[in-house]
């Protein structure tokens, strides 16, 4: 099976789309496109077309810059208070460290909690060390240690 180039794939998701449907998707559109896609919303299934157009964007990095500067534009300009989050870099891992915390405080090992998370959340998703280090990031440092 041949991996396809991220431009390939975005040329063939919008031979599948209407016409007007990529100036939809960067805030372009004219009046008449604005009614052919109110009117083809759920035919199309758009959010899920619109994740994947995002996708496939994401791994073409100036276009993916360019998308991202015109949903600002446009966010700004429209809604004004409201804008898009750009999950940019590595995601948080609160959730995961607060759990991890609470089982430490309970008395579990760094080992166990890595075990028992791996289980819960599915194989491979934290080891030992990892967790030791999460916890330990985000003590309270009220006293730091001078050295």
């Amino acid at each position: 099976m041949a991996f396809k180039d991220p431009e390939e794939e975005l040329a063939d998701l919008l031979t599948q789309l209407p016409p007007w449907a990529e100036n939809v998707l960067w805030h372009k559109e004219s009046l008449d496109e604005s009614k052919a896609w109110i009117t083809s919303h759920l035919e199309l299934r758009w959010s899920e077309r619109k994740e994947e157009y995002e996708a496939i964007l994401r791994r073409i990095p100036g276009r993916w810059t360019e998308y991202c500067k015109a949903q600002q534009v446009f966010w700004d300009r429209f809604v004004g208070w409201v804008s898009p989050s750009r999950s940019i870099g590595r995601p948080r891992l609160d959730t995961l460290a607060e759990e991890a915390a609470e089982l430490k405080q309970q008395g579990m090992s760094y080992a166990k909690i890595a075990a028992y998370l791996n289980r819960k959340y599915g194989p491979g998703k934290t080891n030992q060390e990892a967790i030791r280090k999460l916890v330990k990031s985000r003590e309270s440092k009220a006293n730091p240690e001078k050295t």
